[in-house]
């Protein structure tokens, strides 16, 4: 480049005056007579110019100057200048696609465009605009290009989670260790305790080796990314007004400063903007597309991996771009295998409590009860073990994935399991009266055919009180049903549905009608079921 723009400095400064001028001091006089030929001594000519013939005494120099016009000159000069800047231009492309490194590219833009700017011949024959910007263009397009090819690294990350999910074994799949275990209090504190820390914040995370080898790949892709925003501020803070030649108009000065500091950075900008949109939406389907490979007996596990994931990648999305839509369809699906798969077993267990209820269990929960009249202000022990353990299945894989989301996700599908268990409950007491009418039917038909044998007084009084207590009993194990489902309302609240009524909620208000006519006040058991709640609610906070 130097070269280039001395070449048509010098030209300049030769063709076509000086050039001119010199050319008509030759032909003003001898070659012999001249000063500066006299001055060298290597001819001797004092001593021997006598010895000289006479026309070579008297040779002038005759030469056709005046073919040197300055439209001829200039004519010459645009064809060469412009040749030599295209080669040039495509030396410089040539060089560019060679480097890799992007703060290379930038130093190199720098260099060069601060010694076309210094240079006056920049601005021959009218097109130093022109090859400004050609200049501009092939760095604009390195960056561009390299912005582009590190942005396409992230698929690398996608690859990295198909590979562990394919690959997942069991023995993959340990027990989360606890805050509270010995070895976290024995770690050392030295060095602003940062393996304390660190070893805190992956158990809480839920940060085994496959996710910390994930993010890793994808914090060297961040770091990547960063390489370019800080590129561009650079070339945003780079002052011009030095290099910029003080001869030029003032407008061409505002002109040029903002097309290098404002432009140029903007394009690099946008190509950043569009290449980091593109890389998260390439990773956005790859990962939707990992959902399908979960394996059945993995399922919760590998679902759970894959939330903490887009998790964290989403805390961590690039300012440039449009990044909030990733893995927002993903979440959806993926909270719904966590929540299927968490609450098979506790649903089964509470099918079991359910199915070996019978009167005498009921009795002695009713013997709980408190108030007069006696009323429920407990759950049954079955609905608060099935609370329990689906709790304890939610911590199983860590308190960190039960966002409001997931919770929702959960409880959703819990209230339609848990409303045909209680139905079951419900029914308790009716079997039981259907299987007295049974019995009665037969012995009425048994006195019938012996009429010769009157039934004594103390039978029938002991049939009056099976009967008075049978009814009690069925009345009794509605109460408690409606306020276990009472309870399983407030704690299986799912915010932003309490208009969608679903089979608890027609649960409810079927034992609602069945038993107000034998309680005085069902707000009295909401009340009960109220404070139950505050007082345990914190047993249940992954449901709160």
């Amino acid at each position: 480049m130097k070269l280039y723009l001395r070449t048509i400095e010098q030209t300049l400064g030769l063709f076509p005056t000086k050039l001119a001028t010199i050319l008509i001091t030759f032909r003003s006089r001898p070659l012999l007579e001249d000063p500066e030929m006299k001055e060298l001594s290597m001819f001797h000519l004092d001593p021997e110019k006598s010895w000289l013939p006479e026309e070579i005494r008297n040779f002038t120099p005759w030469l056709r100057h005046d073919v040197l016009q300055k439209q001829g000159v200039d004519m010459a000069m645009n064809s060469w200048a412009d040749s030599t800047f295209d080669a040039l231009l495509s030396g410089l492309k040539n060089s560019l696609n060679s480097i890799q490194d992007p703060w290379a590219v930038t130093k190199l833009r720098r260099e060069l465009l601060e010694t076309w700017l210094a240079h006056r011949a920049k601005d021959w024959g009218g097109k130093g605009h022109d090859r400004l910007t050609k200049l501009r263009s092939a760095f604009i397009n390195r960056l561009e290009e390299l912005v582009s090819r590190r942005a396409k690294k992230l698929e690398a990350v996608g690859y990295r989670v198909v590979t562990e999910i394919k690959g997942w074994q069991d023995a993959d799949e340990v027990s989360r260790d606890g805050l509270w275990l010995a070895s976290i209090s024995s770690i050392t504190l030295g060095i602003g305790a940062v393996k304390f820390k660190k070893t805190i914040l992956d158990r809480l995370h839920g940060h085994d080796t496959k996710h910390r080898g994930v993010m890793k790949q994808y914090a060297s892709w961040l770091k990547q990314m960063q390489v370019i925003v800080d590129i561009i501020k650079h070339i945003k803070e780079v002052d011009w007004d030095d290099d910029l030649e003080m001869e030029m108009d003032e407008s061409d000065l505002e002109s040029t400063s903002a097309q290098l500091r404002e432009e140029d950075p903007g394009l690099i900008e946008d190509s950043l903007a569009k290449a980091i949109t593109s890389a998260l939406e390439r990773l956005h389907a790859s990962l939707h597309d990992t959902v399908k490979l979960l394996a059945p007996e993995h399922q919760r596990q590998q679902a759970a991996f894959l939330l903490r994931i887009i998790r964290d990648i989403r805390q961590r999305l690039p300012e440039a771009g449009t990044t909030n839509f990733f893995g927002l369809s993903t979440i959806p699906e993926l909270h719904g295998i966590l929540a299927e798969s968490t609450i098979q077993e506790p649903i089964r267990d509470l099918e079991q409590q359910m199915a070996a209820q019978n009167p005498g269990r009921l009795k002695q929960i009713v013997a709980l009860w408190e108030g007069t009249p006696p009323s429920p202000t407990q759950p049954s022990p079955a609905v608060f073990k099935f609370l329990h353990n689906l709790v304890t299945a939610m911590m199983e894989e860590g308190g960190d994935l039960w966002t409001s989301a997931a919770a929702g996700h959960l409880k959703t599908k819990v209230r339609g399991y848990a409303a045909k268990c209680l139905a079951t409950q419900k029914s308790l007491a009716g079997e039981e009266e259907q299987r007295k009418s049974t019995v009665e039917a037969r012995s009425s038909t048994g006195n019938d055919q012996s009429n010769d044998l009157p039934a004594t007084d103390t039978k029938e009084e002991d049939g009056d009180e099976d009967n008075e207590d049978t009814d009690e009993l069925q009345v009794k194990a509605k109460v408690q049903t409606l306020f276990d489902v009472m309870f399983l309302q407030q704690v299986l609240a799912v915010r932003g549905q309490s208009d969608n009524e679903d089979s608890m909620d027609a649960l409810e208000g079927e034992l609602v009608g069945e038993v107000e006519e034998a309680i005085a006040d069902v707000e009295h058991i909401r009340a009960h079921v109220q404070g139950f709640w505050k007082r345990t609610a914190l047993l249940f906070s992954l449901l709160a």
